[in-house]
């Protein structure tokens, strides 16, 4: 996820192109496609028109986005293991 919507989450609640990879991992968004403007808009309108939904998005999707799951510690450990993975097969072919 990168690191302008886990901001703009923190502030407000977010909508995300339905075709974007976040799309699959991030459930308290709305998602919308990105050529589809008036959905986009009266998504917008919602958030701004009903104020519950605005709150719950916007507690939801920070809890969501502030998760393990989406920080670096787990990215990082699967890269060193497939690194070493990688290392230790090249070894043995040698």
């Amino acid at each position: 996820m990168s690191a302008t919507t886990m901001e703009q989450t923190r502030r407000a609640p977010v909508i995300v192109a339905r075709n974007a990879g976040v799309a699959e991992v991030v459930r308290n968004a709305l998602h919308a496609d990105f050529w589809d403007i008036e959905r986009m808009a009266d998504q917008v309108a919602g958030i701004i028109r009903y104020h519950e939904l605005h709150r719950e998005l916007r507690a939801h999707g920070l809890e969501e986005v502030t998760h393990p799951r989406f920080g670096l510690a787990e990215p990082a450990r699967r890269t060193v293991d497939i690194y070493q993975r990688a290392l230790v097969g090249a070894m043995r072919s040698h």
